[in-house]
């Protein structure tokens, strides 16, 4: 059992043993901004949704949950027969996880649902920008025309949209040959069933991608240079009808260039870039985890 599964149960637990899964995930988020979960990547992300901070990641783990007997299957509670083991399985929490723990339910245990979702949407507006019932409706922004790509090595599914709804994409462009993952939420049904649910447009081109014998023992920069090389050569005029669509579906609405790889010096979606951007006139932006709006790197402009 994976320790944010185990923070999961004790939450539910310690606050009675039930809890409408609303109330779970507000009190989760809050975990994650204004405790010592602050910043750790193997806890839950969160993503602006219908009733504010929403983590698709916690919801798979309830369902993972459900499915071992722990949890009640439709709703957030601790079936008497599972108790003992729940207890068991958290019982190796860290002091300090506990604690934290101790603390979110002594601020915010008591309040109700609503009370809850009023504080967070007061206090975490952007986490609010897209929930059911907000006056103005959605006021997601819009990036500003370039060619923009995104590696989702090492980020969760909801880090990776958050990042997109941040910097107002809202248009992925899968560049993967197989658009295939183990990792929650990458493969193809996965992304996109998630993609629909916050309104992105998901389009696949995998003419544009590397084939998988291209890309086996690739350890020095010698080998990616011969590599991007090829694709350059190759590839890119093998698929020429892909690129020109590819290029006007990112000419017209913001549009992200998504691959695995975290750099973009290690994937061909650096050559893509310049390719659409040959094809565009627009700058290149490779948008990276950690960094702020018009910090990211840029390649060139035109």
């Amino acid at each position: 059992m994976l320790n944010r599964q185990r923070v999961l149960l004790h939450i539910v637990l310690a606050h009675g043993g039930s809890m409408d899964r609303t109330k779970l995930m507000k009190l989760l988020f809050l975990l994650r901004q204004e405790t010592s979960f602050a910043g750790r990547p193997s806890f839950y992300d969160f993503v602006p949704y219908r009733y504010g901070p929403f983590s698709f990641t916690a919801y798979r783990d309830l369902d993972a949950l459900a499915e071992a007997g722990l949890l009640q299957p439709d709703r957030p509670q601790v079936p008497r027969r599972a108790r003992s083991a729940v207890r068991q399985a958290t019982s190796t929490l860290s002091p300090e996880d506990t604690q934290a723990i101790r603390t979110l339910l002594r601020q915010y245990g008591e309040g109700s649902t609503n009370q809850i979702k009023r504080s967070v949407y007061r206090r975490y507006p952007f986490f609010a920008s897209r929930s059911e019932g907000r006056r103005g409706g959605d006021v997601r922004k819009k990036a500003r025309p370039a060619v923009y790509t995104l590696g989702y090595e090492g980020l969760s599914v909801d880090r990776f949209f958050e990042l997109l709804i941040r910097r107002g994409i809202t248009t992925i462009a899968d560049v993967r040959r197989q658009a295939a993952s183990r990792k929650y939420g990458f493969s193809k049904s996965a992304l996109v069933r998630i993609a629909e649910k916050l309104d992105f447009r998901y389009t696949h081109f995998p003419e544009l991608g590397v084939p998988s014998q291209m890309r086996s023992d690739l350890q020095t920069d010698s080998d990616y240079a011969k590599l991007f090389a090829a694709y350059a050569e190759r590839i890119l005029p093998a698929a020429a009808e892909q690129l020109r669509l590819l290029a006007a579906e990112v000419a017209s609405r913001p549009t992200v260039v998504v691959c695995f790889e975290a750099d973009h010096r290690r994937c061909h979606r650096s050559k893509l870039a310049d390719a659409l951007a040959q094809q565009t006139g627009l700058p290149v932006r490779h948008l990276k985890e950690g960094a702020d709006e018009g910090a990211e790197a840029h390649t060139h402009h035109r």
